[in-house]
């Protein structure tokens, strides 16, 4: 399987072990863009490695020092295999 990995996608799996578990966060971990990080999260998900869920709301967070609010980004947790 880790012949199906490509770094980008090792890369997210390490920022989701580390505890950034939000798209947002994988992105400010890592020098990943936002759609490079969506594929990943797809990939992992069909090989059983994480689990992706999409929450419900709004979140808050301060970015470059300033507060923004914005649709809650999609979350992963590794699984057992990941």
């Amino acid at each position: 399987m880790t012949d199906q990995l490509r770094d980008k996608d090792c890369t997210v799996l390490t920022a989701i072990d580390d505890g950034h578990d939000d798209t947002q966060k994988i992105k400010a971990a890592t020098i990943l863009e936002n759609h490079e990080i969506r594929y990943s999260l797809t990939k992992l998900a069909d090989l059983g490695l994480i689990e992706v869920q999409q929450p419900e709301g709004n979140v808050e967070r301060i970015i470059n020092g300033q507060k923004r609010v914005f649709q809650h980004p999609k979350q992963a947790e590794l699984t057992k295999k990941g």
